[in-house]
């Protein structure tokens, strides 16, 4: 009985085993590991939920912040164990590490690194299924060894076949998808969705109501053939304005060699600006001025008039190099064009509208268009969209600012963070998801200014878009509206229409007031920074250094909780 029995058990559990190792081969060669990444998506999702439910306690508050390394620790892990998109979660939460506790923003950094190349065979799969073809069949040079590689892609350095007419064989660039991706993609998606409507649900945060967004414009970026459309698009928006197409430069696309997994572009010799960060070129064909007013222009532009955005501006997005036509000057090449948005016409107009109402204080229209767009807190709004303080006005004594803080405070501290998000996000059916990249788009400008130490004033001049998205319709600038002539009483139609006129300009030439004085301000900080330096060998210290530190005293007077600044250069 007991031969039977142990018979009938290994039975069982050498088919298991068989069937277990059958999905595991067929799930590594023929899905990209996705049955397995998942799994261990999902275990490392249920325990994280179990640690902050077990030790997210009043009576444990000593050990929060081991408690915030470990969980930082498990996701990261998660993250660089699955690749692909789970690195771009990674570097997500990065990027947006405002309301979380200092260790995601310290841990997630490594994300940034750069990613592992795929085989060369790998490669040629790609291009028969896509061409017919191999690489070397399609160039006359093909580098096999990548130049860069990233999540979900990464670029080889070739030539092109000489024109029979012209005789020209240029170089190129050329983006080749990863083969897991397709294969991951909508998988990660749908598991990912699945987790964060687990977090939600777990701790009772809106979460959720940006996923399909945010979804979307994923997808879109791993389609070359859109990223070749963008790229195009931008282009012939760009040289509408005749000093940024000068000065900024989006390659051209070769059509002939571009289809959803392998996009080709002409090859730019140039410095990425993470690199002119560094270790700035000797030759003086630029000043860092001249580069930052051309970079927040070109996206500020983007932003407030085209409404055609460029939503991954990294600095190894940006090359500088020296002007094809004048090497006297220099030129920003702008690269990598797969994750864009495209503004809908009223919240491109709302948003011009709050950027002028904060610079000229105007609280009602900001409070109309918060309450528009489902935002409690108008004043932390504003914040965020300048990324500098709106409001000085303080509501409690922060507990990192007492002469002694208890464990029990901080928790009750970070505790209430929660409901500050609720009271922020009000409803969220209402919140224009335009922002979320809006918003990725100017922090990464604000990081890239600042680490250049601040040349221009960059709020001023996307404020001076703003203004300019706002068109010449008068109208934008006050509520009231020039009242019809009335035949009947012309005398109060005249009086109603001067009105419009003296609120109208009134509006605008206090908002070019403004924004001279704090042009004023920018210039004596600068100024006096200088001094200082010279005369005492102070380190000068920016603009945006100062409008950093300006902003975190406003968000922990708000929050209550202590933020670590470097998430601003996350």
């Amino acid at each position: 009985m007991v031969r039977v029995r142990f018979s009938s058990g290994a039975h069982f559990a050498l088919w298991t085993g068989t069937l277990g190792a059958g999905v595991y081969w067929y799930d590594r060669h023929y899905q990209a590991s996705s049955l397995i990444r998942t799994c261990r998506t999902l275990y490392h999702d249920a325990a994280i939920i179990a640690d902050y439910k077990w030790n997210f306690q009043p009576d444990k508050a000593d050990r929060i912040d081991s408690l915030h390394t470990r969980v930082a620790q498990r996701i990261l892990h998660v993250c660089q164990k699955n690749n692909g998109l789970y690195i771009k979660l990674g570097q997500a939460i990065a990027l947006y590490s405002t309301v979380l506790p200092p260790q995601y923003n310290e841990i997630f950094k490594v994300l940034y690194d750069r990613a592992p190349n795929v085989p060369y065979h790998e490669i040629q799969q790609v291009f028969l299924r896509e061409f017919g073809h191999s690489p070397e069949e399609l160039f006359a040079i093909f580098e096999r060894e990548p130049v860069a590689s990233a999540s979900v892609a990464q670029v080889h350095r070739a030539q092109m076949k000489p024109d029979p007419v012209t005789g020209e064989a240029p170089w190129v660039a050329v983006k080749i998808q990863k083969p897991a991706i397709a294969k991951q993609l909508e998988w990660d998606l749908s598991v990912i969705r699945f987790v964060v409507w687990g977090l939600e649900k777990a701790f009772d945060l809106p979460l959720l109501w940006s996923m399909e967004y945010t979804n979307q414009h994923l997808r879109q970026e791993v389609d070359f053939v859109n990223e070749a459309h963008n790229a195009d698009q931008a282009r012939a928006l760009l040289a509408q304005d005749t000093h940024l197409a000068r000065h900024l430069y989006i390659p051209k696309v070769y059509w002939e060699l571009t289809r959803p997994t392998v996009l080709t572009a002409e090859w730019i010799d140039g410095m990425p600006m993470s690199e002119v960060v560094m270790s700035p070129p000797q030759r003086s064909f630029y000043t860092p001025a001249q580069i930052m007013d051309t970079i927040v222009s070109t996206f500020a532009q983007q932003i407030f008039v085209n409404g055609l955005v460029h939503c991954d501006p990294h600095p190894g997005n940006l090359l500088l190099r020296p002007h094809p036509q004048d090497p006297r000057t220099y030129q920003v090449v702008l690269i990598d064009h797969g994750l864009y948005i495209r503004e809908s016409e009223t919240f491109r107009t709302d948003y011009c509208q709050l950027w002028k109402s904060i610079y000229l204080m105007d609280r009602d229209t900001i409070g109309r268009i918060c309450h528009r767009w489902g935002v409690g807190d108008s004043d932390m709004m504003a914040s965020f969209t300048l990324l500098r303080p709106f409001t000085q006005q303080q509501r409690h004594r922060p507990l990192h600012l007492k002469a002694t803080v208890s464990k029990e405070e901080i928790y009750a501290m970070q505790l209430s963070l929660k409901e500050r998000v609720h009271q922020f996000l009000l409803n969220t059916e209402l919140f224009p998801r335009e922002l979320i990249f809006v918003g990725r788009n100017m922090n990464m400008v604000r990081a890239l200014n600042k680490a250049m130490g601040a040349p221009v004033n960059r709020t001023n001049i996307m404020a001076n878009y703003a203004a300019k998205g706002l068109g010449s319709n008068w109208g934008a600038w006050s509520y009231i509206t020039p009242a019809s002539r009335s035949t009947k009483f012309p005398l109060r139609s005249l009086v109603d229409w001067l009105i419009f006129v003296v609120k109208t300009r009134f509006s605008f030439y206090s908002f070019r007031l403004n924004l001279w004085v704090i042009s004023v301000v920018f210039y004596f900080h600068q100024a006096w920074e200088r001094v200082m330096q010279w005369a005492i060998h102070r380190p000068a210290k920016n603009f945006e250094q100062l409008m950093d530190e300006s902003l975190l005293r406003t968000l922990e007077d708000q929050l209550g909780y202590k933020v670590d600044i470097s998430f601003l250069d996350a």
